[in-house]
């Protein structure tokens, strides 16, 4: 976030309080633009050993050898060294009688962290209160930045706030960065005012905690601030072979600012279709200019320059954002990322096996399984000889963009298995654009028919309970066999009909019934397709005529269904087409080739 205003130095700040449409003033900072010691007005040094109540083995020091200003950073060393009857050195500084003690503003670091098991770094806060007679949690702490490394956890930062309340509480949360913390600068903040304390990672918001509450009243106090390495205690551990010394924090600079920035976030979807109208806004913020930031082939068409905006949106995906100008200064907002997706083609889609003339499934390749995909006329015929079910062998289908499968869950799989030799087990999932799939919704089929016919197995795919799988934005789907635990040895083959997606909830009665192959002639046909029903007497029904992508091309109803159907097919073009009835819970397929 860009903060455009003017500087205004202090070395102490006497907090006042802050209009909320005060300009946001920096009122204090250490730069580090110079060399040696840490500037003695700003900081003083704790030193001592003893574990400082976390059973940390480092003694700190007063040392250039752990903290010095250099190059334009403070950098606190941890060594591995005998010193004093500790086999490890770092240092801790804070600002308590020096800088000063601060209550609500913006308080931030940019800084490059250490790593390493057993290295814990934090930037954080004390209430001033603790050397004025209130003990550790009464006084408060605010921990803006902690990270215990080792492994993943060099990616992750840590919020947190302790106080007390009839004993110690605390509440926080954490971000997972892509990379490793030590492999650049980033910016660590909190925002605090008398409503609320908001951590951010370089301006994501991650953690928000509500002080308003009697029990939290330490947070309405002066805190100063403190910077250190730890080295070992309760919650990172102790140092093992893995870990590297000496390891350094670098502080590129510290900042206090009065008052809080706007921060302006955007709302809205996070999927669209082309030419699909989306609103999205931010907040309200009196006298404010907005400017907005979309893709160039959308069109904002109602609201520009204010805090919410209609855009019609293109066929690309990208970013939208805003830039808010008050009297104070501009403020930058998150970037709300839209990913244009696709609907299904039809109501209900049959998802085509081959595009282009090729087989559009893959194997996912498993070691010690053999799986090979071939068309048997316009079915998938998939031959497999499993001997690590384990690796959970499988084939996948990515479909040719990312679709919206939010009006389009059911998901109905025509198969059959060789009779007397069907797979120990088979599992359909749909999976996201993250590559996220539904754990506690999936179409599972724990004993697969053996007698070497078709069998329907629908589902709905539509329970979201962890917020995390996206069925807006699906991008392909999975077919297990024979796989994990319940999965068994040996060879065979199944064959599995195009897919088909619909609205329609044609679950209830069919989880495993079986499909019934129309007879259809001639086939080749030129003109009038006759259909021959296994029986006479059907009741309502639909008839649905598809092409190979699986776009239905013409629909029927009628009342009651007898036989033979007649079906003219004269204005047809060439090619290969699905017919497909529903007539209560019982349904029929088949496929003719227009001449």
């Amino acid at each position: 976030m860009k903060y455009l205003f003017g500087l205004f130095l202090l070395l102490v700040w006497f907090p006042v309080e802050v209009a909320a449409q005060d300009c946001v003033q920096l009122v204090w900072s250490d730069e580090f633009n110079y060399t040696g010691s840490p500037d003695p007005q700003n900081w003083s040094f704790e030193t001592g050993a003893g574990g400082w109540g976390n059973n940390e083995l480092q003694y700190y020091t007063n040392r250039l050898s752990n903290a010095e200003v250099k190059n334009g950073n403070l950098v606190i060393t941890a060594r591995k060294e005998s010193y004093q009857g500790s086999d490890y050195t770092s240092a801790r500084l804070i600002t308590y009688n020096k800088a000063g003690s601060w209550t609500y503003g913006r308080i931030e670091a940019r800084m490059k962290l250490p790593y390493g098991q057993g290295i814990w770094p934090a930037f954080w806060m004390l209430g001033k209160s603790i050397f004025e007679g209130t003990s550790w949690p009464g006084c408060g702490e605010l921990d803006i930045m902690e990270m215990i490394g080792g492994g993943d956890n060099d990616n992750t930062v840590y919020g947190t706030a302790h106080w007390d309340n009839n004993g110690h509480v605390s509440y926080g949360l954490s971000y997972t960065n892509p990379a490793k913390l030590a492999d650049d600068f980033h910016v660590y903040a909190i925002e605090w005012d008398s409503q609320k304390i908001k951590w951010y990672f370089d301006d994501n918001l991650y953690c928000t905690l509500d002080i308003t509450p009697p029990s939290l009243t330490a947070f309405h106090n002066p805190f100063f601030i403190i910077l250190n390495i730890a080295v070992g205690g309760n919650w990172p551990g102790g140092p093992d072979a893995t870990t590297v010394f000496p390891q350094t924090m670098e502080v590129d600079y510290v900042r206090v600012y009065s008052g809080t920035p706007p921060n302006p976030t955007v709302t809205g979807p996070s999927t669209a279709t082309a030419d699909d109208t989306v609103q999205f806004s931010t907040q309200d913020i009196p006298n404010a200019t907005y400017t907005w930031t979309i893709p160039a082939d959308a069109t904002i068409v109602s609201g520009d320059g204010t805090n919410s905006i209609s855009v019609r949106w293109g066929n690309t995906s990208g970013d939208v954002s805003v830039s808010v100008t008050t009297s104070c200064g501009t403020y930058d907002s998150n970037k709300l990322n839209v990913a244009v997706v696709k609907l299904p083609p039809s109501d209900p889609w049959y998802v085509p096996h081959t595009v282009g003339g090729n087989v559009n499934w893959e194997v996912v390749q498993t070691n010690n399984n053999m799986v090979s995909l071939s068309m048997a006329g316009e079915d998938l015929q998939v031959d497999y000889d499993v001997q690590n079910p384990s690796a959970s062998p499988a084939i996948y289908y990515p479909f040719d963009g990312i679709y919206g499968l939010t009006t389009s869950s059911t998901a109905v799989l025509e198969l059959k298995t060789e009779a007397g030799n069907a797979p120990s087990n088979m599992r359909f999932e749909l999976v996201d654009v993250n590559d996220n799939v539904n754990t506690a919704d999936l179409l599972k089929i724990d004993s697969p028919n053996d007698d070497g016919v078709y069998h329907i197995h629908a589902h709905i795919f539509g329970q979201n309970p962890d917020n995390i799988f996206k069925l807006d934005q699906i991008k392909g789907m999975r077919l297990y066999f024979n796989y994990g635990v319940l999965g068994t040895t040996g060879s065979g083959k199944f064959w599995l009909k195009p897919v088909e997606l619909t609205s329609e909830d044609i679950t209830t009665g069919i989880t495993d019934l079986k499909s019934h192959q129309l007879n259809l002639y001639p086939n080749p046909v030129t003109d009038v397709l006759s259909v021959q029903l296994p029986q006479e007497g059907y009741g309502a029904s639909v008839i649905g005529v598809h092409d190979m992508n699986g776009r239905l091309l013409r629909q029927f109803t009628t009342e009651s269904l007898g036989g033979p159907l007649q079906l003219n097919v004269v204005d047809f073009a060439s090619g290969v087409y699905f017919l497909t009835i529903q007539a209560g819970n019982e349904r029929f397929a088949g496929q003719f080739i227009k001449k």
